[in-house]
């Protein structure tokens, strides 16, 4: 129970911590002089800014999209070597780092037919338009990964976006999926978890089909008259249940490991089985799903389901027979991973053991021209970008910049979860930050950073410096589903990236899942960033993802492209630059107060007197006071003649650290994720849940272990609080040790 004395506290925390910004971060312009940029490092940053490319971004990705690229197959490798040479030749220590992991590719193409004789079609088209959509047999190829073989008959529901509120309001409505194939839209959480959820109501087959009112013809014009999804176009992916547990699941790389003797339970706290579907699962286009739910016949569907088509949604069970046929063949294959290093120059005591880690995906859904080569081509230009700072003799790089090219991301995340696994150890004592860019650009309408909020002020300073794209939609030329990308000002106003930042409740989110940093943050404690810039983009995951989408709607100029490459640059080299590391806590002490105050009111409501959630209250204070406490410091630091690097080390060790002190020992049901603060929910995937075993607390209505995660959430804040203050806490436990290849 929070304790009235506590809530006070906790409702003065926020103006709390406006006056602490004002009075410790403040305006910079009144700092003293000496813990300003020196002038060649301003200078560096003119010249970063005006290095990347929009041409060669353009030439880059024109070369890694030519052919497809799926995990582990000719294409990825081919790639990778690509990335590999270019990355060589702009002065990396780069290499190959192979992973063996369980990969599952379709025998043949999978198969939707009704006893009535329909036969859904199962292929994208070949447009004219788009010169690569009929060079690969991977358009016929719509399957979703790690879906098991097999062949199942039953009736039809529907079921919306397959999320647990769904399956409940079918319940209401006396409509049972046990025995039955369910048909869901994608949207609302990750497609892995839609497929688990329908499994654990008894259903027999899923089909999850790509709805116009999401990325088709109820967003606009569909391709290639316009950017969004055309009418056979298929979303692919895995289905694993990521929320479980990320990586490969079958986790063959640590049977190989002469460092680790895990078994697959002990890392996941789940058996194999229990990570991946147990029943058939495929993909639809619109086309293809349009009959099957014009005819599905029962209740009419609540408005909440009610979709893009044009007809009245039903729920079912249909009075026809549906049959799912699926053949895929499941083999242990090496993905390659790229591993590139630019060491840092300065030695001293204090720098030389940090890194900054730099991370893209290479595999795609075919082609992958938005997801994820517009990061890759950026990737490289980045390194460019460095080679030329380099160059100069200037540039005092105080910590490694370590660039990873991973492969296996739309498998679940493969390469780079078993690299921060493999490399636990070195990854937790020595990266300062991990900064992810997926999907580098999806369009022209505004950028979306997600972060731990150690990183906030980092970003909206960089950003402040790197100019907007001259290339940006007005508000009334962008699509009707805009409420999450409204932009901070008019178009008109566009000046730097920071003005042309998304606008919801805050600028910086925060981080749950679906992409590459999850190992990092929620399996090691490291601070993580990713951005993306945003748009129209309706071929996710289809053969239309590719070179010609991007110069016809995408980003024609590849300026987009070019403005996020240097404010990705920026970032990086104030990281691995800065003497005082770019980590400020007292943001992310102030979003951990304002999540508690939403969690302690749900705890009141749901269990009343039952928790008791004054400890965590109690650390929350302690931890703000801290993080403002060490902020203050940390801006002062330099302003007196007597300031020694070894003060420095002190803080930048404190700050580096710190976000370590928010493991705990894995989250109920999910022991794989160990972060306290944020995790992405268990029945989400992608989205993100403040203070998560609190969370699954409320969803099981269990008060006992509400008030356990209270605890061990309390501790964690506690823990924290005390590494800033510079009392030492226990050293964390480390795993595994570094893979050598």
């Amino acid at each position: 129970m929070l304790l009235p004395a506590a809530v006070g506290r906790l409702m003065a925390i926020p103006i709390l911590f406006v006056c602490a910004i004002q009075a410790t971060l403040g305006d910079t312009s009144h700092e003293p002089s000496s813990i300003q940029p020196k002038d060649n490092e301003v200078n560096l940053e003119k010249l970063l800014l005006s290095v990347p490319d929009h041409e060669r971004l353009r030439e880059s990705l024109r070369y890694i999209t030519k052919r497809s690229h799926v995990a582990g197959t000719e294409g990825d490798w081919e790639n990778a070597y690509y990335v590999r040479d270019r990355l060589r030749e702009f002065g990396f220590d780069a290499n190959i780092e192979g992973v063996e992991v369980m990969m599952t590719y379709p025998v043949d193409r999978p198969k939707v037919f009704t006893s009535e004789g329909y036969h859904a079609k199962m292929s994208e088209d070949i447009l004219v338009e788009d010169v690569t959509s009929g060079t690969t047999q991977w358009r016929n190829h719509t399957f979703l990964a790690y879906s098991p073989s097999g062949q199942v008959t039953g009736k039809l529901v529907y079921a919306n976006f397959g999320m647990p509120e769904d399956f409940d309001a079918l319940g209401k409505m006396g409509v049972t999926v046990n025995g039955t194939i369910v048909i869901m839209r994608y949207g609302g959480c990750f497609r892995g978890l839609k497929v688990m959820n329908a499994e654990e109501r008894g259903a027999i087959g899923s089909i999850i089909y790509s709805d116009p009112q999401q990325d088709g013809f109820s967003q606009g014009p569909t391709y290639p008259k316009g950017p969004w999804r055309p009418p056979s176009g298929v979303q692919r992916g895995s289905v694993q249940h990521i929320s479980k547990c990320a990586g490969d699941p079958w986790r063959i790389y640590l049977n190989n490991s002469q460092s680790s003797n895990s078994t697959v339970k002990e890392v996941c706290g789940y058996e194999t089985h229990d990570m991946i579907p147990k029943h058939p699962a495929v993909p639809l286009s619109y086309e293809d799903a349009m009959p099957l739910l014009e005819k599905l016949g029962g209740l009419s569907a609540p408005s909440e389901f009610q979709g893009g088509l044009a007809f009245n949604y039903t729920v079912g069970p249909s009075d026809f027979d549906v049959t799912i046929h699926t053949n895929h063949t499941f083999f242990p294959r090496t993905i390659p991973n790229v591993i590139a290093t630019l060491t840092a120059e300065v030695s001293n005591k204090a720098n030389t053991t940090s890194a900054v880690i730099l991370g893209n995906h290479r595999d795609a859904w075919v082609f992958g021209a938005v997801d994820p080569n517009s990061g890759t081509t950026a990737l490289l230009e980045v390194a460019r970008t460095f080679q030329v700072l380099k160059q100069t003799g200037q540039w005092k790089q105080r910590r490694d910049i370590i660039l990873a090219s991973w492969s296996g991301e739309e498998y679940g995340l493969l390469g780079s979860t078993a690299y921060a696994e493999l490399n636990a150890q070195e990854s937790q004592n020595r990266v300062i930050a991990y900064l992810n860019v997926d999907c580098a650009v999806k369009g022209n309408y505004s950028l979306q950073v997600s972060a731990t909020h150690s990183l906030a002020k980092l970003f909206r300073e960089a950003a402040q410096q790197v100019p907007a794209p001259p290339v940006l939609a007005s508000p009334s030329q962008q699509s009707n589903n805009t409420r999450i990308l409204r932009r901070k000002t008019p178009v008109a106003n566009n000046r730097s990236m920071a003005d042309v930042t998304i606008w919801k409740d805050q600028e910086v989110l925060t981080l749950g899942s679906g992409s590459d940093y999850t190992a990092f943050l929620d399996r090691l404690g490291i601070s993580s960033l990713d951005m993306s810039f945003l748009g129209s983009y309706g071929q996710y995951h289809s053969v239309y993802d590719s070179m010609s989408w991007m110069e016809q709607q995408g980003d024609p100029t590849f300026e987009i492209h070019q403005a996020m490459t240097r404010l990705w640059a920026l970032l990086a080299f104030r990281l691995a630059t800065d003497e005082k590391v770019p980590i400020h806590m007292t943001e992310q002490a102030a979003r951990l107060v304002e999540d508690l105050q939403v969690v302690d009111t749900s705890i009141q409501e749901k269990f009343g007197n039952q928790v008791d959630t004054s400890s965590l209250d109690q650390a929350a204070m302690h931890f703000l006071n801290a993080a403002m406490a060490i902020d203050n410091e940390h801006s002062r630091l330099g302003e007196y003649a007597t300031t020694s690097a070894s003060q420095i080390e002190d803080i930048n060790r404190r700050l580096s650290l710190v976000e370590r002190e928010f493991l705990g020992p894995g989250l109920p049901k999910r022991p794989y994720y160990r972060h306290v603060l944020q995790a992405p929910g268990y029945y989400l995937g992608y989205g993100s849940q403040p203070f998560p075993g609190i969370h699954q607390a409320f969803y099981d209505g269990d008060a006992k272990l509400a008030q356990s995660e209270v605890l061990v959430a309390a501790k964690a804040v506690s823990n924290a609080a005390s590494l800033l203050r510079g009392d030492p806490t226990s050293k964390l436990p480390m795993e595994g040790q570094r893979q050598q290849h």
